[in-house]
């Protein structure tokens, strides 16, 4: 476990002081980057424009149309009566505290 602790520590300094040296330097002049696709091909003597050029792009109005859909309006669904059951046919035992928590229960058949 030490020395796996003592490997990652000594990556981490060597890391450190690489990062630390290169940081540090002084730039360096490059010299004219060259673009490999100009080597092979010559420039054209004249440049020809097809037409006259338009600044700025024009296009023609146009008229967005949208339809809305119909639909039906929710209607409130009819109150359910529920009937509750009588507790004096359920065979209830007596109300006891419960064991976690604070409150009451009653177990019924």
């Amino acid at each position: 476990m030490f020395a796996l602790a003592l490997g990652v520590w000594g990556v981490g300094a060597v890391s450190a002081t690489a990062l630390a040296y290169d940081l540090s330097r002084t730039p360096m002049p490059r010299g004219p980057a060259v673009d490999a696709t100009s080597v092979h091909v010559d420039a054209p003597a004249v440049v020809r424009h097809a037409g006259e050029e338009r600044p700025v792009l024009t296009i023609a109005p146009i008229t967005i149309v949208g339809h809305r859909i119909a639909r039906p309006l929710a209607v409130a669904a009819p109150q359910k009566t529920e009937v509750l059951p009588d507790i004096s046919r359920m065979h209830c035992a007596d109300w006891r505290d419960l064991q976690m928590g604070s409150g009451r229960v009653q177990t019924c058949e």
